[in-house]
């Protein structure tokens, strides 16, 4: 009986290890637009200054109870830019995820502060030039 659970003993952590390294998953926080490394000049036109816009997803007892498992990007973008009814698009962006716990829960948000801006669209041009387009 001793020689069985010696056997399994070493097999059960190197099971946990392989299960663990071959676990993992993928997903999707929100769509960006424009995204840059360094600054871009980009005429646009400032509404508003310091302008937060959030998504949160919160848990009771570990269980999600807002529909979703993760907070979207995008959304807390697109709640942020709808303060301006004007503007179209946010500059000089700072990202925060915060966690807060409660007694028998807890939420997990995205949050984006920013400057509102509207950046001029161009009307497509009905003249294309390239390989392949005719003139």
């Amino acid at each position: 009986m001793l020689s069985v659970r010696r056997r399994w003993h070493w097999r059960t952590p190197l099971f946990l290890v392989f299960f663990l390294a071959i676990g993992g998953c993928t997903f999707n926080g929100g769509t960006l637009t424009a995204l840059a490394t360094h600054n871009v000049n980009i005429p646009a036109q400032p509404l508003e200054r310091g302008v937060e816009g959030r998504d949160c997803i919160y848990f009771v007892l570990g269980l999600p109870v807002s529909g979703s498992l993760i907070p979207n990007l995008q959304e807390a973008e697109d709640r942020a830019i709808a303060q301006s009814p004007e503007g179209n698009a946010m500059q000089d962006v700072a990202l925060y995820m915060d966690q807060t716990w409660f007694v028998v829960g807890s939420s997990v948000c995205y949050r984006v502060r920013g400057d509102i801006v509207r950046i001029a669209q161009q009307a497509p041009s009905a003249v294309q030039s390239g390989p392949g387009v005719r003139q």
